[in-house]
């Protein structure tokens, strides 16, 4: 039997509430089920959810939309910010056959605003 832990803190319900969204209006904005950021919230949340609502952030800020990025973008995108397919991979909490799947047929919506914070972190670092 599972036992369902409910963390007092959360670093990713903390920015979500920032941002002033639901749940449902979060996973909408990074084209995910509200299930999955729910059960990250009652959990652990992995790092790309943390580094979408930071970069969710910024566009909010910029007044700019999430955009879709294909495969190419998406590799200009990691070759801007002078990482390799296996560093992003760890610092996204995903597998470097990931992105090299990304890179060839495209990410998912939550990516872009995953970029953007890493790109904001990676001016600071």
């Amino acid at each position: 039997m599972r036992k369902n832990k409910h963390n007092a803190y959360n670093e990713l319900r903390t920015a979500r509430n920032k941002l002033g969204l639901t749940q449902q209006a979060f996973a909408e904005q990074l084209g995910v089920a509200r299930t999955t950021i729910s059960n990250a919230e009652m959990n652990q949340p992995r790092p790309w959810m943390v580094l979408a609502c930071i970069g969710l952030s910024t566009l909010n800020i910029l007044n700019a939309d999430i955009k879709h990025l294909n495969g190419e973008t998406f590799a200009q995108l990691r070759g801007r910010l002078q990482v390799t397919q296996a560093v992003l991979a760890l610092r996204l909490g995903m597998a470097e056959s990931t992105i090299v799947t990304w890179e060839r047929r495209g990410p998912p919506l939550w990516a872009y605003p995953a970029m953007v914070a890493l790109a904001s972190m990676h001016m600071i670092q």
